[in-house]
């Protein structure tokens, strides 16, 4: 069962990319092997090695050789492209993060002020002895307070429906 499910999808992709690729390869044989037999055949003798079949072969290379090195270098300069593009999206999204928490320390640190200020007016409210400059801190306290807006929610109307009504006279 488990040779079976890992198995099977190697089978059915590899399977047929196997066959083209055979296919292909003995097609261009067939095709190219009569041209280089026919470089090397000199009158009614067979000529082994013929210095130009070993340079259609060294040529062939090298040109497959060149079309690797370019298609590979187009394709590190697509992988520079999107490399630059992730680490423009990590630092604008560092900022974010930090302009977040540089704006909740804010908020703490003026809550942190607006409660100070009513620990100090409700103590002295207990005791009896409330002080006006005492009030004025904590008032001014809550209006420098960052206040975070929220969007006001959409009211939703509620869906009219019809009804028939069939009045019954006796």
């Amino acid at each position: 069962m488990v040779g079976d499910t890992v198995g099977d999808p190697f089978k059915d992709t590899s399977g047929p990319a196997l066959n083209i690729l055979i296919k292909l390869m003995s097609v261009i044989s067939l095709v190219i092997a009569p041209a280089l037999k026919s470089l090397q055949v000199d009158g009614t003798t067979v000529i082994e090695w013929e210095p130009i079949s070993v340079g259609i072969g060294a040529g062939v290379l090298a040109l497959l050789a060149f079309a690797v090195v370019v298609i590979q270098r187009n394709i590190d300069a697509g992988y520079d492209v999107k490399r630059k593009q992730v680490e423009k999206s990590i630092e604008a999204q560092k900022a974010k993060d930090n302009a977040k928490k540089d704006a909740v320390a804010a908020t703490k640190a003026a809550n942190k002020d607006v409660f100070a200020a009513a620990k100090k007016v409700v103590a002295a409210a207990e005791e009896g002895d409330v002080v006006a400059a005492d009030v004025e801190t904590l008032l001014n306290a809550v209006k420098a307070a960052p206040v975070k807006k929220v969007a006001p929610k959409a009211e939703s109307t509620p869906s009219v429906g019809h009804m028939e009504v069939t009045v019954a006279t006796d």
